[in-house]
């Protein structure tokens, strides 16, 4: 990943924001940026893991995080082995 890829994460008003209020997941998402775990990582946010404790995010910070995943997608050609929405597993 180059530099201005990392500068585009860094300066992105969405990303900042949601660093901001979830640390550990903004941490993540810079960790993760550009590589193939991104989308994954921000899928399995919406999905429920912790036996019903799991409590959501705001609408406002879901659609935030769906932002970063579409800008993600637009910006790195990354190809999975597998569809996250694939129910054949």
């Amino acid at each position: 990943m180059s530099l201005s890829d990392r500068t585009k994460l860094e300066e992105n008003d969405t990303y900042i924001e949601i660093a901001r209020k979830y640390p550990h997941i903004g941490k993540k998402i810079d960790a993760f940026w550009g590589s193939e775990f991104f989308e994954p990582y921000i899928d399995s946010l919406f999905t429920e893991t912790r036996d019903g404790q799991r409590k959501g995010f705001p609408m406002a910070d879901v659609m935030a995080l769906l932002s970063l995943r579409l800008l993600h997608e637009s910006e790195f050609d990354i190809k999975r082995s597998r569809d996250v929405w694939d129910s054949s597993r």
